[in-house]
């Protein structure tokens, strides 16, 4: 008789205090239920620049999450396994692992590979004219370049959860400061172009060529949680956020979504944000119409963008919702691509990346300032578009780099 097929779940335990048998670990209490030949992945031993391994000799890799307040494992399991672990008191709950992607647009807009041969010039305040390069409209828009008089985010923490980061782009590598792959098999390189050009609207270093990001002095940090072909486990974004938590990165940016609410995913957005983490996310492309956040983006914790065109209407792709919190420049975006290259995409995915630097440049003016309240500081700050006060396409407004960073006190 064939062997029952194997199914991706993400099991969360109760806390070890909990439990009826405090002794067990949670491989433990699986191995009583399980034969499929399985390696753990302990993901808080995650070293910077590691990466999952993939196996060749039938044995999967599930990933373990060994922390007291999200005890978590994922795996693949036979649906006879998934029943007896359903039935131990000590689990608490068994969830699908559902696929998560990256949110670009494709056609008709599509990318565009761009030269970028006739930089148009900078000008800030003690960068010679000889070091201008392009300054893409968004980071314009959002008045980034007036913020840099106080901050540009020198030592703040951004991890990029997306398809890697191409770490020697001449515009990025500098900024590189660590990185890991959840990605079972593959390299926190980026063999997509997504997560490049959304770390380059983030960070691109403004170093006399190329294009600048919102924050140019930041640490970028890539943490890969989808696969080169843009898709990825939920687990694998669950432990991607839990490594940055661990690492205490500063800023999430999560230019990725999927259609599916899975409690882990939400407990451990919850996680990052009440330890102080601050979590962006695009809000999706199923516009226009209402009530299409995706997940994460649709969760309290989390920041969810929505897409501006250059004329300052929502891109009729751009998700709409009550859980919309602030929208940013989507369309026509240029940022850097891998191996040396410059690009323009449009998406949501790319509307995310403006507001996770801004938030970098906004923690940096306001040290010591707690997450919560510089999300607030973010939300107050943006510019007001369409109806008056919030709405389900803007949110609050237009993402403001220059108030956010010089406002004082919330009023």
């Amino acid at each position: 008789m064939a062997e029952s097929k194997i199914i991706p779940k993400i099991i969360t335990f109760k806390k070890k205090d909990q439990r009826q048998e405090q002794k067990l670990d949670k491989q433990e209490i699986l191995k009583k239920h399980i034969k499929t030949r399985m390696d753990f992945c302990d993901i808080i031993a995650m070293q910077d620049m590691g990466s999952v391994p993939l196996t060749f000799d039938g044995t999967l890799v599930g990933h373990d999450i060994n922390i007291y307040d999200l005890p978590i494992i994922s795996g693949f399991f036979t649906e006879k396994e998934i029943k007896a672990i359903e039935n131990n008191d000590d689990v608490e709950m068994v969830e699908d692992d559902p696929i998560a992607f990256a949110m670009p647009i494709a056609q008709p807009i599509g990318e565009q590979v761009t030269p970028v041969k006739q930089p148009a010039p900078i000008s800030i305040e003690d960068v010679p004219s000889t070091l201008a390069e392009i300054l893409p409209w968004g980071v314009n828009r959002i008045d980034a370049e007036r913020a840099w008089n106080v901050t540009r985010g020198a030592g703040i923490r951004v991890a990029v959860i997306d398809t890697g980061i191409d770490t020697r782009h001449q515009d990025l590598s500098s900024n590189i400061a660590g990185g890991v792959s959840f990605v079972p098999g593959e390299s926190h390189m980026d063999g997509n172009g997504h997560g490049t050009h959304v770390a380059g609207t983030i960070g691109a270093r403004q170093n006399g060529s190329g294009v600048v990001g919102v924050a140019p002095n930041c640490n970028l940090y890539a943490v890969k949680a989808l696969n080169n072909y843009g898709q990825g486990n939920y687990s694998w974004i669950i432990s991607s956020i839990i490594w940055c938590v661990r690492r205490k990165m500063d800023v999430i940016n999560m230019s990725l979504g999927g259609p599916t609410h899975v409690q882990a995913l939400k407990n451990a957005c919850d996680y990052a944000f009440q330890n102080n983490v601050l979590l962006v996310a695009a809000a999706g492309n199923s516009g226009p119409k209402d009530g299409t956040v995706g997940y994460p983006g649709r969760y309290d914790s989390v920041i969810s963008v929505s897409a501006i065109d250059a004329s300052g209407n929502i891109a009729n792709f751009s998700s709409r919702g009550h859980q919309v919190d602030i929208t940013a420049p989507g369309v026509n975006v240029l940022s850097t691509l891998p191996g040396n290259r410059y690009g323009i995409k449009n998406g949501t995915s790319m509307a995310s990346p403006h507001v996770a630097g801004a938030a970098a440049l906004t923690i940096s003016s306001h040290r010591f300032t707690r997450a919560e309240t510089i999300r607030q500081i973010l939300l107050k700050a943006a510019d007001n578009l369409g109806i008056s006060g919030r709405d389900n396409e803007y949110g609050h407004g237009l993402v403001d780099v220059e108030q956010s960073a010089f406002m004082r006190q919330l009023q």
